[in-house]
This record gives structure tokens, sequence and C-alpha cells, in this order.
């Protein structure tokens, strides 16, 4: 189960934040705003952690965050301390009926004249008070149908509606670079992927990204790809396939697949997304993805595997949960780092895993030392960016 709500105000510490968006999943709540505009943000909470208070009068829901905050900016990383109040406004009453409902499961929240109402009509009251209370009864029914409405609407599966579907636009869409296996070991030596160089091929749009219509022999060469699945507006569904080089995300991220669709189209209905395994002529799919796929129904998910795997001829689905990106299928190879070079994504290389995880953790640890110079602790050694051997071709790899 996901949801995404843009008809909001949001409001921090009472200061109107630009262009927010809501997202709730099955266990997560994810808040951001201001894209494109230089003030954004975002700040996400476990369901079951969130401390919210509900008020129905005003369509609203407020809660507090105190703690650390990384200060995410293209010069600077910080991490200092905040307190802040937020305040979610829906302007649509049955989207705040939907958040209302799902926050009521298992998390400690507390609601503004609500709770008192369902003893009323428990109360023994005089003959004359009685009519009274009918008058309130009738007035309150109105409401009560209208908060019931989200359940009458029928769960329609992504594949009948697109319309239903997680819509991406250029405003709800961010790409960050991947940082899994961002330090691997190659030939002796510890190399650390520069996510500086990972910004610019994406932006640039350079990633192996291959389109997959209907009418179009399902003709790729052997190898491992991450897929998406859907139709830009206007457009009939088709298949979005990018080829893995190794196992870091910068060439297996899915959300690399959605920016370079919405560069194009600007907007996207994502039906599905996963895995693909190519061996010569044989295709085995998957619906592997964190970010698009965990939270959605295992009904869901058949239906979506099943229509993908007739537009790719019968793929084999594969069922095990077993990721197709690993080591064995994707070794780190030479051709493989001179295929990444080629693209325009760099390296440094260290001598040892120590500096290597250095440079991998250094903006967070450099943060933590500022903030601490800022709040007149002592900072310790001064947190510095490991020197290392700059790779941008591959003689600079083999020198």
């Amino acid at each position: 189960m996901k949801k995404i709500f843009k008809n909001i105000e949001l409001y921090e510490n009472s200061k109107k934040l630009q262009k927010p968006v809501l997202s709730i999943s099955s266990k997560l709540i994810y808040l951001y705003w201001g894209a494109n505009t230089g003030n954004s943000g975002r700040i996400y909470f476990f369901k079951d952690k969130i401390n919210a208070k509900l008020n129905s009068k005003e369509n609203a829901i407020t809660f507090k965050y105190e703690g650390d905050w990384e200060v995410e900016d293209k010069n600077k990383f910080q991490i200092k301390q905040v307190k802040n109040n937020y305040k979610i406004v829906f302007k649509n009453y049955k989207d705040y009926v939907i958040c209302e409902k799902y926050l009521e499961k298992n998390s400690p929240i507390s609601k503004k004249s609500k709770r008192k109402s369902p003893k009323k009509p428990k109360r023994k009251l005089a003959k004359k008070s009685k009519r009274k209370s009918a008058k309130k009864s009738k007035r309150k029914s109105p409401k009560k149908s209208k908060r019931k409405s989200p359940k009458k609407r029928p769960k329609t599966a992504a594949l009948e509606e697109p319309s239903d579907v997680f819509t991406h636009s250029a405003d709800n869409t961010i790409t960050m670079p991947g940082i899994q296996d961002q330090c691997f070991e190659y030939d002796g030596k510890y190399i650390y992927i520069n996510p500086e160089s990972v910004n610019s091929v994406i932006e640039e749009g350079k990633l192996p990204i291959f389109i997959i219509d209907e009418n179009q022999d399902k003709l790729l060469e052997p190898g491992i790809y991450t897929w998406v699945y859907g139709n830009a507006l206007g457009q009939p569904k088709k298949l979005y396939v990018m080829k893995c080089i190794t196992t870091n995300e910068t060439t297996n991220k899915h959300l690399h697949i959605l920016k370079s669709i919405i560069d194009k189209y600007n907007k996207f209905n994502l039906i599905g997304a996963g895995e693909l395994k190519v061996d010569n002529t044989h295709y085995i799919i998957n619906g592997l993805s964190g970010t698009f796929m965990a939270d959605v129904e295992p009904a869901t998910q058949i239906k979506i595997l099943r229509e993908v795997s007739e537009f790719l001829n019968n793929a084999e689905i594969d069922s095990s949960m077993n990721t197709f990106i690993n080591v064995e299928n994707l070794p780190f190879t030479e051709d493989r780092l001179i295929e990444m070079l080629n693209l325009g994504i760099g390296f440094i290389v260290y001598n040892t895993k120590s500096e290597c995880k250095k440079a991998l953790t250094y903006k967070r640890n450099r943060a933590k030392w500022e903030s601490r110079i800022s709040l007149g602790l002592d900072p310790g050694e001064e947190v510095t960016f490991p020197e290392g051997k700059n790779v941008s071709n591959i003689d600079n790899l083999r020198t």
C-alpha cells in the first residue's frame, strides 16, 4: 500500500513550505518539500514511531521533530540540532480521512474533539434532551458517511487503472546516486566511486537505458538489467530497461531509469519495477525493487509480473526473492571498469580498505565534527577527506 498526497499545505514552525508532498506506505511516512526551489527538505518516520495529533476541524495533522538534522547542500553537508513543529493541512477532506485511518492503526496518536463522541449515544437522557440528541445525530450522519467513503472505494489493481498508479513528475522525483558497493576491492586496490561524476552521468542521460514496446522484437544482449514498466501520459505501456555494469547502484538503480523517462515526458504512470536476467534468448524476471515494489500487495505484484512476462514473450518469473545483481553475475572485471570510465564515472583508488571507508563516510563525519564546534564541544581531530589516486581513464587505472 502506497499513497501520495500533493494537495496539501505544510508548515514548519508556522512557516509555510513550498511544493509539499506526503507519501505513506505500510510502514513509512515520508514528507518532502521545495523540489527545484532551492529550499528543499525531507523528513521520514516509521509509522509506529510518529507521535501525531489529529484535528478533524482543520483537516490537519501536527507532529514534532527534535534531534539531528542533516542539511543537504551541493556545496556543504551539515548536521545540526533542531526542534521543529510541523503541520500538514489537507485541502481535500477525503485525503485527511485516509491519513487519519492510516495513523489510527497501531500509532501513538491523539485527536481533538473526536474521542468523546462515541460515548454520547450511551448516556441516558431526559425526554426533552432526546429530541436534541436526535438533531445532533442528523447533523453528524453526513460526516460519518463521508468518512466511510474511502472504504467503499474499490482497490483497483495498478494494471487496470493507470490513473491510480504512482504518478511521477519532474516535481516529485528525487534522484540521488546509489551508494551500495560504492567502495569495492579490485586487483589488490580499493576503489571509491566518485559521487560527483555519477551525478554528471545521470544528469547528462548517459546510462545505458533501452525502451521496449509491444511491437518491438525483445532482443537484448546477455546480462543483468533493471526494469521499470508503465506509461507516460498519452503513451502506450512500455518497458524501460537499464543494463547493470556492476553491483554498484550507479548502474542499476530504478530511480535512474525513472529520471530519464521524466526528463523526456515530464510525467509517468509507474506500474511496476524489478530485475531482468538475459541468457541468450532465455529471459527471467523478478519484482525486486525496494523503492517501488516493497509495499505492493502480493496479488498485485503477481499481476504485474505476468503482464511484464507476456510483454517479453512469456519470460520466466522468478519468485525466489534472490537478486540477480550479485558478484557472481556481475564480477568486478577490467572490462566493466572500462565501461564505467567510458560513461564518465570516475574513481579514487586507495591502498587500504580503511581509507576507502573514510572516503565513503567523509561527509557525515565532517558534518558531525563541525556540529561539535558550533555547539562549543571538543571536536577532536579534524576530519579530512583521505588522499587517493584520481582515475578518469583506463591508463590512469593501470599505472
